[in-house]
């Protein structure tokens, strides 16, 4: 007879299939007889053998569908129905943008939707209506066609695809402003844990799991100055009794909101991001403060041995893996987060554990390309770094 084993440590249900076997055979014999061969080669042991391999399918089955009520265990659309019953949804994904200058007649209307692409062919499309103007041009913003991090140089975006009449050229002015892949698995379980666990009020957990349950919000960092002095903390100066919360991404508004709904009375705030809220109750108009983080580029150097890979796009899929690993994608990994220091280190285990096989021998970090080092980048509590993918460099050893 099957069992089941319980691993109480990570809530695992394993399937044990190793007595299946020998239960058939005794089913068998009290059957057809205890004399009856149970070779393999027989009729009999045939049917012994289909019957162990359909029960042990049903086994193993059961306890797939156990695990995948376990939200560290499940995957896929079960996490996505699992979390869904906590009001907590998948991300998905977004474009990279690019803001462009546009020149031709003026009075042409760039409808939105145009297409322009690079030489490469990757295309990006006019977020809205743009019109040149008296000066014959006019500036505006494009989003790639293909969702996820794009990357796009500056001055790359520079061949007209759909040929509005009066429209002559195109050029992006700026490197694009990355999207982002569809929330992995990973992303979203520590999000659910961060965000799913506290619904009280007034504590900095509270705070930190209301503004992480917005909706884009990627990491926030929040601290309390309960004393009548400004304090500086890690650089930052905050107001006598005060919550400081520095929160990367989502909506003004949005944030506003998750951060006024645990706010305790009398507290103020600290930040330079003003959003007016109304309180549902009595219509009263609040200034909530928060503060955004300044972003920090940075800048990778990786050194790999090859070893067993036989990859012919390594160095792409090295970059993609740091990438990866900065956006909070890879298990055990928490990414670039505010406040969270660069590590050479944690990122070359993050490139290890998505591409075995390879050697990383030597992994360095900086803020420019001619300040590289093995050391930790310093990220204070009102930073985020950053890696675009045109700043990473690989050297293959072979």
């Amino acid at each position: 007879m099957a069992n089941y084993t319980y691993i109480t440590s990570s809530g695992t249900v394993v399937a044990d299939t190793a007595d299946i076997k020998e239960t058939v055979q005794k089913e068998f014999k009290q059957a057809l007889g205890e004399d009856i061969s149970l070779e393999d080669s027989t009729p009999q042991g045939r049917l012994i053998d289909i019957e162990t391999t359909a029960r042990a399918a049903v086994v193993e089955n059961n306890a797939l569908v156990a695990n995948l009520f376990n939200v560290m265990l499940s995957y896929g659309i079960f996490l996505d129905a699992m979390l869904a019953n906590f009001g907590m949804y998948r991300e998905g994904a977004t474009a990279s943008r690019v803001s462009v200058k546009i020149t031709g007649q003026k009075g042409t209307v760039i409808p939105s939707g145009s297409q322009a692409s690079t030489s490469n062919g990757i295309v990006f499309y006019a977020e809205n209506d743009l019109i040149i103007g008296e000066d014959g041009s006019v500036q505006g913003t494009f989003l790639s066609l293909e969702l996820g991090a794009i990357a796009c140089a500056a001055g790359e975006l520079n061949k007209i695809i759909d040929g509005t009449f009066g429209w002559e050229t195109i050029s992006n002015i700026a490197p694009a402003v990355l999207g982002t892949d569809k929330e992995s698995d990973a992303h979203f379980k520590q999000r659910f844990l961060n965000s799913g666990l506290f619904t009280g009020k007034a504590l900095l957990e509270n705070y930190y799991s209301s503004i992480l349950g917005v909706e884009n919000v990627q990491s926030a960092f929040v601290y309390d100055n309960y004393t009548n002095d400004n304090i500086i903390y890690d650089t930052v100066s905050i107001l006598p009794h005060s919550i400081y919360c520095c929160v990367d991404g989502g909506t003004d508004e949005d944030v506003a909101n998750a951060i006024f709904a645990v706010k305790s009375s009398g507290c103020g705030y600290t930040g330079d991001v003003s959003v007016q809220i109304k309180d549902k109750w009595f219509g009263a108009l609040y200034s909530v403060k928060f503060n955004r983080p300044e972003i920090v580029d940075i800048y990778i150097s990786i050194s790999v041995d090859r070893g067993t890979s036989a990859s012919t796009e390594l160095e792409e899929s090295i970059k993609n893996s740091v990438l990866s690993f900065a956006n909070g994608e890879i298990a055990g990994y928490t990414g670039l987060n505010i406040g969270v220091n660069v590590s050479p280190f944690e990122i070359a285990a993050g490139i290890n554990a998505l591409i075995p096989g390879i050697t990383v021998k030597n992994l360095k970090v900086g803020t420019s390309e001619d300040n590289l080092s093995t050391d930790e980048i310093k990220i204070h509590v009102n930073q985020k770094a950053a890696v675009a993918y045109e700043n990473i460099k690989v050297i293959i050893n072979e």
